[in-house]
């Protein structure tokens, strides 16, 4: 059976990074949507994953398709995921080759 990691999910980070290039506060982006800037800092640094609704409200606040910001989210964790399984191979190599 392969073991498989969990990954931090990258939505908080899109949200992060199209919030400062509309140049919209945290605060402003609390009062658009309905939640709190405490909230939305939890969600962009990545310690709480936001429920549908509030990717739905993030998106269209930030002008963006909801659908989009998902398939940008996958897209970035099927990236890190391909990366994290390059360096258990390379480990796994190196490991062969010293003789571990």
């Amino acid at each position: 059976m392969r073991n498989v990691r969990i990954l931090p999910c990258p939505f908080g980070k899109i949200v992060f990074e199209a919030r400062k290039r509309r140049n919209i506060s945290r605060y402003k982006l609390a009062q658009m949507t309905g939640r709190t800037p405490q909230q939305l800092a939890k969600i962009e640094k990545g310690e709480n994953e936001p429920v549908i609704s509030t990717i739905i409200g993030l998106a269209r606040a930030l002008g963006l398709d909801p659908c989009e910001l998902f398939r940008e989210t996958v897209k970035l964790m099927t990236l890190s995921q391909e990366g994290e399984e390059m360096k258990e191979r390379d480990k796994a190599t190196v490991c062969k080759e010293e003789v571990c």
